[in-house]
């Protein structure tokens, strides 16, 4: 026996919730290599979103439940799509997609309000998934460079599954018409359908990590052999050294060039049978340096090559793994001729600064107490500040004081050598907020950590955005008041401070009288307005530590703080009865309303939820029958709950 289709689309809501904290980590431990990766993300959170409200059809309008509902899944196929064009590098034209997508909302709400048809909202939404996924199977099968195709095909393949199934959707949503023209009760076909695409976004997630983890694999392999060719082609001469006790294990042919030693030679023999260095100090203080974990960089030393001729080398040095021993792995640079090299310095120095000044990004070096010791000009784009505001004065004044002890933590981090990036906020030279990552190195001389480099990127819209979806994803899209699942989340905190306390808790239900009247007359428009409008009164009127939600329709729910005596909650309920004595202004014309108003008491009504909403409701619809306008407490004695509690 199928399982009912709300059962269904709660499963499919439930595993797209999965999928989307699934591709979280692949988007944290990945987000710096791949591109692409952030808008698979908010593509499959978005295909979680999308049932959810299909399943709230009752408590939403249709058009939202419905049309609301379909555009929001497709529109995430969609970004998961320009997320793969980003990935595999070849980005493309959306315009046609749009179009596309701007389409199917016309036919949808055309056939939600105006001529209501399953069968045909049906079809339209899979035929545009069924688009979309070929477009997304294409091009990982066709469109992607050969090279890359044996890490896009699993996915690709997946894909033109997603598209060969919703062209058999359609096929048998026209063969097998719906039973019902409720979406909830439309019969197997659709139940057939969900399931399908459940166990689809299973496959699609699980091929996203193994293309993702290819991809990986595929670069290892790359810097590989880069780091192969690297060693065998670099013009610095290059040593790997076992730590324990000197012998060589490979050298490279700028090696034998610089010191005049052959392969042969050096096979099986250990740094002191060489007498490279000139000084024994200097090779000691190395191996010391190195023993305890610190890296050398651009050190100079005096070594000899096999003739005895003495040279100057430019040393860098790192400790790696070899075949679980440990090594050093050691570059030597002759500048012995020191002119030449000076030359060369300079020149590359112009190219550095030329490189800096024209990255988008500011790039910026600080001292060890703060100071700045320099900008790159593009920071008075980014900050309205000049350069000449900025160099030898400390950061601190920039940064936005609540991220200040956590940028101080990371930079101390930072000098013990743990790198990493983060995000903090900085004041622009008018008070702007700008959300910012910054990447930073520690500045070495001689061995000693004497300042920081960093690259700071402007991330605001990124950070805009994730505010902008967790906003919609706990407030009401119209009045902007806590949702019920904001609602929940403080009710427990309060629940918790109250029993912590021995203090009560006021639950009202509010719900507006002959409400159904506006929208018939003055159309849904101005009732949204009168929301809105009944919205701001109401909040005008409540305390600040008290938390009022629409939870659908014309209906509230007031939660009160540290109501310790009734007197306090009827006091706000009589409040609210005189507010709606004023009648509402609503496109040039006089609104009358009046509310009625349900309490529930905590804890001694109930010490959860939604017990108290549900005897807060019982109070309310009391107050509705009795008379309407006026408020009623559950507790009083005449109210009743039908149904079990």
């Amino acid at each position: 026996m199928m399982p009912d289709i709300k059962t269904v689309m709660l499963l499919y809501f439930i595993i797209n919730i999965i999928n989307t904290g699934a591709m979280a980590v692949i988007w944290s431990q990945n987000r710096g290599r791949f591109a692409g990766i952030s808008f698979w993300l908010v593509g499959l959170a978005m295909q979680a979103a999308g049932p959810l409200l299909l399943v709230l059809r009752g408590l939403i309008p249709d058009l939202i439940s419905m049309t609301g509902s379909n555009t929001i899944v497709l529109a995430g196929i969609l970004i998961i799509f320009m997320g793969l064009e980003r990935f595999t590098g070849k980005k493309g034209r959306q315009i046609h997609n749009y179009a596309l997508l701007a389409v199917f909302i016309a036919v949808s709400a055309y056939f939600v309000v105006v001529q209501p048809n399953l069968m045909v909202r049906d079809i339209a939404v899979t035929a545009v998934i069924m688009i979309y996924t070929f477009q997304c199977c294409w091009l990982l099968l066709r469109r992607v460079d050969p090279g890359m195709r044996q890490i896009t095909r699993l996915t690709g393949i997946v894909f033109a599954v997603f598209a060969a199934f919703s062209l058999a959707r359609i096929i048998l949503t026209v063969i097998i018409p719906e039973q019902s023209s409720d979406f909830f009760n439309s019969g197997a076909v659709n139940s057939l359908a969900i399931t399908g695409y459940i166990l689809l976004n299973i496959c699609l997630i699980i091929s996203l990590a193994l293309m993702v983890s290819r991809r990986l694999l595929a670069d290892v392999k790359t810097q590989e052999e880069k780091f192969t060719t690297a060693f065998r082609s670099s013009p610095y001469a290059i040593i790997l050294i076992k730590m324990s006790d000197g012998t060589i294990f490979e050298v490279n042919d700028s090696f034998v060039n610089i010191t005049g030693y052959q392969y042969a030679e050096i096979k099986g023999k250990t740094i002191l049978d060489m007498h490279l260095w000139v000084r024994e100090e200097d090779r000691r203080a190395v191996f010391s340096e190195l023993a305890q974990g610190r890296e050398m960089h651009g050190m100079q030393y005096q070594f000899r090559d096999k003739a005895g001729k003495e040279l100057i080398g430019l040393f860098s040095a790192n400790l790696i793994t070899v075949n679980n021993e440990t090594c050093i792995l050691s570059s030597i640079g002759d500048i012995t001729g020191h002119k030449h090299m000076e030359e060369e310095l300079q020149e590359s120095g112009k190219k550095y600064q030329a490189l800096v000044e024209n990255i988008n990004d500011v790039f910026y070096t600080l001292d060890t107490q703060g100071n700045i010791t320099y900008v790159s000009p593009v920071v008075e784009h980014f900050t309205r500040y000049k350069v000449s505001d900025l160099i030898g004065k400390p950061f601190t004044p920039l940064i936005y004081p609540d991220d200040l002890p956590g940028l101080l933590d990371s930079l101390n981090r930072l000098a013990s050598g743990q790198l990493e990036p983060w995000e903090f906020r900085i004041l622009d030279k008018d008070g702007r907020v700008i959300f910012v990552r910054t990447s930073s190195r520690p500045l070495y001389k001689d061995g000693e950590i004497v300042g920081f480099t960093a690259l700071m990127t402007d991330i605001t819209e990124r950070k805009q955005l994730e505010q902008k979806l967790e906003e919609m994803a706990t407030h009401d899209f119209l009045t902007g008041l806590p949702n019920r699942v904001l609602l929940h989340d403080r009710f427990n905190i309060a629940a918790a401070l109250a029993h912590r306390n021995k203090a009560r808790l006021a639950v009202m239900s509010l719900d507006l009288d002959n409400f159904k009247s506006i929208n018939d007359t003055l159309g849904h428009a101005a009732g949204d307005q009168v929301l809105k409008a009944v919205s701001t009164r109401l909040t005008g009127i409540i305390r600040a530590s008290d938390t009022l939600a629409r939870i659908g329709g014309d209906e509230f729910i007031l939660v009160m703080l540290e109501s310790n005596h009734i007197n306090n909650a009827s006091t706000i309920a009589q409040k609210i009865l005189d507010a709606f004595a004023e009648p509402l202004l609503i496109d040039g014309q006089r609104v009358h309303l009046s509310t009625s108003t349900g309490i529930a008491i905590y804890p001694e009504d109930a010490e959860d939820m939604e017990t108290l909403i549900k005897k807060s409701d019982a109070a309310m619809y009391y107050s509705k029958a009795h008379g309407r306008n006026q408020f009623k407490f559950f507790g009083d004695g005449d109210v009743r709950v039908s149904g079990h509690i």
